[in-house]
């Protein structure tokens, strides 16, 4: 998104899914904050999974296996490969479009695995061509290019 197009106000964009019209609002910047939480998540929490079995754990183990899902937990923020690879996917995607869509719009979409429903249900409808579409909006809308590239060029000394 240009300079000019902020100064103008038209930092959002409008994209129309199955008749209805949703305005697309700029990244912010905790964008990957909350996405590496995301990704995080999806992940699993091992602590849960061990307490959830900690009765069919034999007792004299039961220590073991919390010390080694405490050790789990701690170690499993995502990799950038992880996040390069999430970025990358559908889900993703939906991601970064939830992010755009939930100020307006969070009732009809309040979580990605919602907008990840729609998209797939829009790419059945409506094939690739609308799915693109909606991609051009949301990298316009994003701002993505201007926070990715955001360190200007250096003073000059006087």
């Amino acid at each position: 998104m240009s300079d000019h197009a902020r100064v103008a106000g038209m930092t959002s964009q409008t994209i129309e899914l199955g008749g209805k019209t949703y305005t697309l609002k700029p990244y912010v910047v905790g964008l990957w904050a909350e996405m590496s939480a995301y990704v995080r998540r999806l992940k699993g929490d091992p602590i849960k999974e061990v307490c959830d079995r900690l009765e069919s754990i034999p007792a004299d183990q039961q220590q073991r296996w919390m010390k080694a899902a405490v050790e789990a937990a701690a170690n499993q923020s995502p990799t950038e490969q992880e996040l390069s690879a999430f970025e990358n996917s559908l889900l993703g995607t939906a991601f970064k479009l939830w992010t755009t869509l939930k100020a307006e719009h969070a009732q009809e979409f309040p979580d990605p695995q919602a907008v990840l429903d729609r998209l797939i249900a829009l790419s059945e409808q409506e094939g690739r061509k609308k799915l693109a579409e909606i991609m051009l909006k949301l990298e316009v809308a994003s701002g993505e290019a201007d926070l990715k590239n955001s360190v200007g060029q250096p003073a000059t000394p006087a």
